[in-house]
């Protein structure tokens, strides 16, 4: 596997690996981009993936290139505020 350090999840190229407001600005089905080094897709834009009361990460296919590095920490991602954040399900 490749673990090189990536700006995004998988690429230094958002567009290889996520659906942005640029690119698509719509949810679209999973696996159309590129996976990261673990293989998983969407990671960065398509949805947020919500992961700890409002706290979201890697943007979404409504969010700005900027929005959707694996750096990109959202603190206003609860459902409470109308945003629809995804929830990534994996298998041990």
């Amino acid at each position: 596997m490749d673990y090189k350090r990536t700006f995004y999840a998988g690429s230094n190229i958002a567009d290889e690996v996520a659906w942005t407001s640029q690119n698509s600005g719509k949810v679209l089905p999973s696996a159309l981009k590129r996976p990261n080094a673990w293989g998983l897709y969407d990671m960065s834009g398509n949805v947020r993936k919500w992961i700890d009361a409002d706290i979201c990460v890697g943007g979404s296919a409504k969010s700005d290139i900027r929005e959707v590095s694996v750096m990109g920490i959202s603190n206003e991602c609860s459902p409470k505020r109308g945003l629809k954040p995804g929830v990534r399900l994996v298998r041990p």
